[in-house]
């Protein structure tokens, strides 16, 4: 069921989630096993690599290992990782940092690839500007992005199950780049999730 909030309710996630959210989420899912070679995120993420590509960034990456899944098709990319979970970053061959989307340790014109690892959905609404403005910056020309998130038509918001008093956003997060001239989309994919909801593998091209 949807659930309509103010706009200005969707804005403690980052907080929580640097404190101790980000663990939590962590501990709860740490035994979840995924498959990689079938996930359609990182059946995407593999057509968007060749050996011209050098630097690859994963936001949200969790523990690390689709980066690490990666790393074994493509030895010579430099794969990083950031997620606001200290316990969670622990594989020691992949270049790992506490940090958040909206503040990417890196320098300008860094990354060939940027991933977010369904991680968008629980960023504050005032943050969304300055993701773009990250993202945007580390990308080097040319480079690409791709999102996997929740999809919605049109934005909802709904209550984080996890934590009272928190909330998750639902939206089409192509939007984010696609409505600048300088970002291509180049693919949608849609696949369900859970009763009513959908998620979506997007990729996205910088042009400048």
């Amino acid at each position: 069921m949807l659930l309509i909030i103010k706009k200005n309710d969707l804005k403690n996630n980052k907080k929580y989630f640097l404190k101790t959210g980000a663990d939590d989420y962590f501990y709860r899912n740490k035994d979840k096993i995924i498959n990689f070679k079938n996930e359609l995120l990182s059946k995407v993420i593999l057509n968007n690599l060749n050996d011209k590509i050098i630097n690859v960034l994963e936001v949200g990456c969790g523990d690390a290992s689709r980066l690490a899944y990666l790393s074994r098709k493509y030895k010579k990319i430099n794969f990083f990782g950031v997620d606001p979970s200290a316990a969670a970053l622990k594989n020691k061959k992949i270049f790992l940092k506490k940090a958040t989307a909206d503040k990417l340790p890196f320098k300008k014109n860094f990354f060939d690839v940027i991933i977010y690892g369904f991680c968008l959905y629980l960023t504050d609404n005032q943050d969304l500007i300055k993701i773009v403005f990250e993202a945007d910056r580390v990308l080097k020309k040319n480079g690409i992005i791709i999102i996997l998130d929740f999809y919605s038509k049109k934005i909802e918001y709904r209550k984080f199950s996890h934590k009272h008093g928190h909330y998750v956003r639902k939206m089409d997060y192509s939007k984010l780049f696609s409505w600048s001239p300088n970002y291509k989309l180049l693919s949608f994919k849609k696949e369900k999730y859970e009763k009513k909801d959908y998620t979506a593998v997007i990729s996205l091209k910088k042009s400048y």
